[in-house]
C-alpha cells in the first residue's frame, strides 16, 4: 500500500491471528526480548558504519541505544539508520525472512515477538537515513486478534531534516 513520496499507508501484519496470542504464552525471559530490539538496533548500525559513523562525526556525536523501562511502559530508542521505505513494508510481518540473514537478524521474528511478549500494545516510529519520511505503526494486538486485521497504519509525516532513528515504545 504505497503512497506518494515513498509513504505507506499501511504494513501487513497477516497471520493466524491465534499465534500473536500464543507469542505471549513463551517461555521467554525479559532479557532476552530486550535483546531482540538491541540487535536490531547493532545490525542497523552495522549496516551502515560507513556512512553513519560519518554523520556521527560531523555531529559530534555516536551509536547509541537507550531503554528506558517505568512500571507501565518501555522505551527503546537507537541512532542507528532507522527502518527503511523497503524494510519498513516488511517488518511487521512476523516470519518475512530479511534478505541479509548474515548479521543479527536471521528469522524475521524477534521484534514482533518481542514485542507482543513483552505488551499489548507497541508503537514504532522511524525515519531512515537519507529518507525525508517519519513512519509511524501502533500495533494493538488485543484489536489485531479481535478483528482479524490483515493490515495496520501507517501514519507519514514529510520532514526536512536528516534525522535517523528508530523509537519503540511498549505499553499494557
Amino acid at each position: 500500500f504505497i503512497m506518494e513520496n515513498n509513504t505507506i499507508s499501511e504494513v501487513s501484519v497477516l497471520l493466524d491471528q491465534n499465534v500473536y496470542n500464543a507469542f505471549r504464552n513463551l517461555q521467554y525471559k525479559y532479557w532476552y526480548a530486550l535483546a531482540e530490539f538491541v540487535d536490531n538496533a547493532i545490525q542497523s548500525y552495522l549496516d551502515n558504519q560507513k556512512e553513519l559513523d560519518s554523520l556521527y562525526n560531523d555531529e559530534g556525536t555516536s551509536f547509541t541505544i537507550k531503554i528506558d523501562i517505568d512500571s507501565n511502559s518501555i522505551r527503546i530508542f537507537d541512532n542507528a539508520a532507522g527502518i527503511n521505505f523497503i524494510n519498513f513494508q516488511k517488518a511487521f510481518k512476523p516470519g518475512k525472512i530479511p534478505e541479509n540473514r548474515e548479521g543479527l537478524n536471521e528469522f524475521g521474528m524477534g521484534m514482533k515477538v518481542a514485542a507482543v511478549w513483552l505488551s499489548d500494545l507497541y508503537s514504532v516510529k522511524s525515519i531512515a537515513l537519507n529518507e525525508f519520511v517519519e513512519r509511524t505503526i501502533q500495533f494493538d494486538r488485543i484489536k489485531v486478534t479481535q478483528n482479524s486485521l490483515k493490515s495496520i497504519e501507517v501514519k507519514n509525516k514529510i520532514i526536512n531534516s536528516k534525522a535517523h532513528f528508530t523509537e519503540i515504545f511498549l505499553t499494557k
